[in-house]
């Protein structure tokens, strides 16, 4: 709240208090205490506490200095570091102890937008709403709640909350954590960005990089807010490089296709691919896990559980493989969904001899870590869009290219950056990189994510980690390092479409048309 609003809230609440002061005039404290909450003029524990350090009445110059003295107070010291994100002056006593008022934040709603009150990270575990000061309502999860960074309102909410580095004693507090229950700090699931729109295509979700087949027109946004450029190549799809045309949407970047149409190999049907070891295990223990969830946490249908897929806030947890399977046992992260927000955990699951069955599964939530929870995962699931085989810069084409020291696999168009697919090998290593053309929403160097790869006769689940991001657009993208003897080079060698599902985010297609000698090639150079 701004300084001249919060005057003008204190100038409202001291009138009120002499209007009413004629009227009140022989009725008990208690009933003139009701007559002004029931106008949400002043928080119940300032009045309380004026009432408790003055006697009364509410029509005195003390009480109503006391009043003014601690919604103004001083507001020099700040739980957010930001001034314009005030505690509350106000010391509250509670049942047997008092608390400091830096223990407390006044998080505003204006003008009905959503609005977040950032906290240092010691005082987010314990944040309660202390006392409504708007007429707009303040629910839990719907008009206010808590996220990675701090405490947020919306929809005209404006309240007190506590923000104290140790949990509040009084019973009269609506406690975040009673709400969210085991979902911990985690951000509201927004809608999923649509493929399409008005005939622009999508190629990022925000926070990705947007590569485009020719220079045309990209455009970043959502409903029908958004701001547009001219792209050559790739460029990173955030507020950086476009502005923030919807503040409280999450956004997305669209290509605008050229009208004539692409030759494309159709995508196939993946319904009844067979599945590698590892995707095999993660099928099996995600039905384990479902059943464990359910008895657990009460989720209702196996959607509500992902594994291979999550990000926390301690760098050091997301570098650890996704998935990781060995000697008969499933390990690695996960999330499942309880009302609109995704709790991340660790998992160990016990496979049976044939790896298609699961009979024990232990699971550890992470739920004060944060969940950057963008969109819902779609792990498995392909893009039904066609293969392209040309571009409007020329024919996608495979190729190999050589130094003295390294190999490149390359499906593109040749002497652009027009591409689809690379990878990268040290000649005779025996072992390949290959860099995926998308990433998951904010992923670092190091980093792991699950890319889901397929073709027309088999589909597997590899745990890839992010480079370093020397790309044009900055942004580190999944690298995968494979063997040379992996059965992921045979399929591009037999089949016609290579299908790339990364992290549950983002899915696209690549034609294999006349990669088999190139394959075959690029192997005996890096050393099959």
């Amino acid at each position: 709240m701004q300084a001249s609003n919060k005057r003008g809230f204190v100038k409202c609440v001291l009138l009120s208090v002499f209007a009413f002061s004629a009227s009140l005039a022989g009725t008990t404290t208690s009933q003139a205490q009701n007559a002004l909450l029931d106008q949400a003029l002043v928080p119940a524990l300032i009045f309380n506490e004026c009432l408790e350090e003055t006697g009364g009445p509410v029509n005195s110059k003390r009480f109503t200095d006391c009043l003014t003295r601690k919604v103004i107070g001083d507001q020099s010291t700040s739980p957010t570091g930001d001034p314009t994100h005030r505690p509350s002056t106000a010391t509250v006593r509670e049942q047997f102890r008092e608390v400091d008022q830096r223990d407390l934040l006044t998080c505003e709603s204006v003008d009905g937008r959503k609005r977040l009150c950032k906290l240092h990270p010691t005082r987010r575990h314990h944040v309660a709403l202390v006392r409504q000061i708007s007429g707009s309502p303040c629910r839990a999860g719907a008009t206010w709640g808590v996220e990675a960074k701090g405490v947020w309102v919306d929809r005209g909410c404006r309240a007190l909350f506590y923000v104290g580095r140790q949990p509040s004693n009084s019973p009269s507090y609506e406690r975040w954590s009673d709400h969210a229950g085991d979902t911990g700090l985690v951000q509201p699931l927004p809608d999923r960005a649509p493929d399409a729109v008005d005939g622009w295509k999508r190629c990022a979700l925000e926070y990705q990089v947007c590569k485009v087949p020719y220079p045309t027109l990209v455009r970043f946004g959502a409903g029908n807010k958004f701001n547009q450029r001219q792209v050559n190549s790739e460029i990173a799809c955030t507020v950086r490089q476009f502005d923030n045309p919807n503040p409280n949407r999450q956004k997305a970047c669209y290509y605008l296709p050229k009208r004539e149409d692409t030759t494309s190999i159709p995508a196939p049907n993946r319904a009844r691919v067979a599945s590698g070891p590892v995707r095999q295990a993660r099928l099996a223990c995600e039905r384990q896990a479902f059943n464990v969830l359910s008895a657990t946490q009460g989720i209702k249908t196996q959607r509500q559980v992902a594994l291979g897929v999550g990000s926390f806030t301690q760098s050091e947890l997301n570098k650890e493989p996704v998935l990781k399977l060995r000697d008969g046992r499933l390990s690695g992260r996960g999330l499942y969904q309880k009302g609109a927000n995704w709790t991340p955990f660790t998992f160990t699951c016990l496979l049976g001899a044939d790896g298609q069955t699961a009979f024990n599964f232990d699971y550890q939530d992470k739920r004060k870590q944060s969940v950057p929870a963008q969109s819902l995962p779609f792990i498995g699931q392909f893009s039904s869009e066609p293969a392209a085989l040309r571009s409007n810069d020329g024919r996608m084409e495979w190729r190999v290219e050589e130094n003295n020291n390294r190999a490149w696999l390359v499906h593109g168009v040749a002497e652009t950056d027009t591409r689809d697919f690379m990878a990268i090998c040290k000649k005779g290593s025996g072992k390949a990189r290959i860099i995926f053309d998308a990433a998951p929403v904010g992923l670092q160097a190091k980093e792991k994510a699950l890319i889901t790869v397929a073709t027309k006769t088999r589909a597997e689940d590899y745990s890839a980690a992010g480079n370093k991001g020397n790309n044009e657009a900055g942004q580190p993208l999944p690298r995968l390092v494979l063997k040379t003897s992996d059965p992921l080079w045979q399929q591009l060698i037999r089949d016609n479409v290579f299908s790339v599902n990364v992290a549950g985010a983002h899915a696209y297609n690549v034609s294999l048309r006349g990669s088999s000698a190139k394959v075959r090639q690029f192997l005996r150079v890096c050393g099959s």
